[in-house]
């Protein structure tokens, strides 16, 4: 079946302006990317103006679909979901929501014309002359994770430019983090108006309009109030106290009415406990649940399980046609489910009937402080974190996590984490987990491992059975192309070195904040050969770039992508040479010429931020650089 042969087209591609404005996304974005491949543009036609002739691309619910008596359960598509069809010459694509629908036109942009999206630079068009597909074309696609993100600087930073919000449209994330526009589909339906998306109990009952009145609704250190009692006004059994004039639970009762009226397209509205210091209620009332429900997450359960009741009863009597789901953490002082090993058939067990969580309540885990340089599943790692999660799926269909594969402390260190990430997603969705999140370095776009890693996840998120290793190939081939093996080179040699140290070292353990982790401070870890023969690989690299006779503009976005793993290997060299000049054997002078190296590429780049929160001028200060 020929869309485009020899330079011309008879198709049309048609949407509906009676439907969502991001059918009109994907007919610019269908049209604009088959245009860069084929030199051929089809014409857009919105069928409430005019009556669609000849062949045609239908985008989303429009009247040709309806007539195509094509029939399909929109419901199985895990939300994001979408198909593609082929009858009478004609192609469908139409999706569960309209985020659906521009998944669909990327996934036939991808399948069918071999355009491939890349990263914020690289968006990859072969040339081609001729658009072929089988008249037998059935194609049905649905994320394996209801709801995904790679918390990086490329979609992170620049979250209301609107390229970067097309950039995650494409890399089909969807996640409550940024504002994604209606026009690239709109969020998933996450409350974020006026409250915070993690830590808000006491956004939910502020302390200035509660705690002189009813001070036992918080926990107050030195006279501050730094939580909200998740006891107060529950009953015995689980139940909202309505005698109370005023309680924690009709005060976040009274707070999600409100949130729930401003904003009519929001399900799910995040309640979390507050961060660190982290500090749980210990009046009398929390410590005798702690006795019945065993941990903090039981009395957590009970509160918002009695919340979910009552707020979905009043929902129901006010016609307000919505599910409402609430989200709170496991972390921290929840991280443990209230649950007991039954030793006989070694099944986790709930301690209380109460403590099962409603099928409206989202556990959200957020497991800190772990060895990330392995899987979750593997045998090495910690027995206790895998415990959090086969605990927590025994009680819940409705988990959330959010992970983390980055060094806090440092943005630019090389990070040998890129081979767990699929172990992990598949991991995370044996255990019922619905939203699968990692958090990278997000305050720079200048990482060039979180680059990768972006794309590598936006494929394994929406899809655990990828081949990682031909999705690691194509990224590296479109990312890098003519350097792509001295790219290689490098990432090998690094990781060369941990496998080393791996090997020698087999109680390492990498965690996220390398202030906290001794294997940071060791020297003997980073020997000098890797620490300053990785600098030589991408310089020599950078060098061969530079006398490649290629196309000056593509040299130059080459080039800043070389120097941004430059910038990794100089920072390696400039911190473990500062601290042990001795075993690395450079001069003051050759330490200082690195450090002053490094800033500079940190100004080319424009660098701003060294860790995720210190900005770049800090260290800047340290090393004399800037006073």
């Amino acid at each position: 079946m020929k869309i485009i042969f020899d330079g011309k087209s008879k198709y049309s591609i048609i949407y509906s302006s009676a439907n969502h404005v991001a059918n009109y996304t994907a007919a610019k974005e269908l049209c604009e990317n088959l245009e860069a491949v084929y030199k051929v543009k089809l014409p857009i036609k919105d069928e409430c103006k005019e009556k669609p002739k000849g062949y045609f691309i239908s985008l989303g619910n429009t009247e040709l679909l309806k007539e195509s008596d094509i029939d399909f359960d929109y419901e199985s598509l895990n939300l994001d979901g979408f198909i593609i069809r082929v009858k009478e010459r004609n192609i469908f694509i139409n999706g569960y929501n309209a985020r659906g629908v521009l998944y669909g036109v990327y996934e036939f942009l991808e399948r069918f014309a071999g355009v491939r999206f890349v990263s914020a630079e690289t968006t990859y068009y072969p040339k081609r002359k001729n658009l072929v597909i089988s008249d037998k074309t059935e194609i049905t696609e649905k994320p394996d994770f209801m709801f995904r993100h790679f918390l990086a600087g490329d979609i992170w930073i620049g979250n209301e430019d609107p390229y970067m919000q097309k950039l995650a449209c494409r890399m089909r994330m969807s996640h409550e983090q940024q504002g994604t526009p209606e026009e690239f589909g709109g969020g998933p339906g996450w409350f974020k108006d006026n409250i915070s998306l993690m830590h808000n109990t006491l956004e939910y009952a502020p302390p200035e309009k509660y705690a002189k009145d009813y001070p036992q609704m918080f926990y107050f250190v030195n006279g501050v109030p730094v939580e909200l009692c998740l006891s107060d006004g529950i009953t015995e059994d689980g139940k909202i106290d309505h005698s109370l004039k005023m309680s924690s639970a009709l005060a976040v009762l009274e707070t999600l009415k409100e949130n729930i009226l401003k904003d009519p397209t929001s399900d799910y509205f995040m309640i979390g406990q507050m961060d660190w210091p982290a500090k749980a209620c210990e009046c009398e009332r929390c410590k005798k649940n702690l006795e019945k429900y065993k941990t903090r997450s039981g009395i957590a359960i009970v509160f918002f399980n009695a919340i979910l009741k009552e707020i979905n009863e009043w929902a129901q009597a006010n016609g307000i046609n919505r599910d409402i789901k609430i989200i709170t953490f496991a972390y921290n002082y929840t991280q443990q489910a209230p649950v007991y090993k039954d030793e006989k058939s070694g099944r986790f067990l709930p301690v209380s009937p109460l403590v099962m969580a409603d099928s409206r309540l989202y556990i959200r885990i957020a497991p800190f402080i772990y060895n990330y340089a392995i899987s979750v599943a593997d045998d090495r790692q910690e027995r206790c974190l895998q415990e959090i999660y086969e605990s927590w799926s025994s009680m819940t269909q409705n988990l959330m996590v959010w992970d983390y594969l980055m060094n806090t402390d440092e943005n630019f260190y090389y990070m040998p984490f890129l081979h767990v990430m699929q172990d992990n997603y598949r991991y995370y969705l044996k255990h019922n987990v619905k939203y699968a999140m990692t958090q990278c370095i997000f305050t720079d776009t200048n990482n060039f491992q979180s680059k990768m890693m972006l794309y590598i996840a936006s494929k394994l998120m929406w899809n655990t059975e990828a081949d990682f290793n031909a999705v690691f190939d194509e990224y590296m081939t479109l990312e890098y192309g003519v350097m792509k093996e001295d790219v290689l080179k490098y990432m090998n040699f690094m990781d060369s070195m941990y496998e080393k140290a791996f090997k020698e070292y087999p109680d390492i353990k990498i965690t996220p904040a390398q202030r906290n982790n001794a294997y940071y401070q060791d020297p003997v870890t980073f020997e000098k050969e890797y620490i300053l023969g990785g600098v030589k690989i991408i310089r020599d690299a950078i060098k061969k770039c530079k006398r490649k006779k290629i196309n000056k503009e593509k040299k130059e976005i080459l080039l800043k992508k070389l120097y941004r793993i430059l910038l990794v290997a100089l920072r390696m060299n400039m911190r473990n040479t500062s601290m042990y000049p001795e075993i690395y054997e450079q001069s003051a002078k050759e330490v200082r010429s690195i450090i002053e190296e490094y800033f500079n590429v940190c100004d080319y780049l424009n660098v701003k931020q060294h860790s995720s929160g210190v900005p770049l001028d800090s260290l800047k200060i340290v090393f004399g650089i800037k006073k």
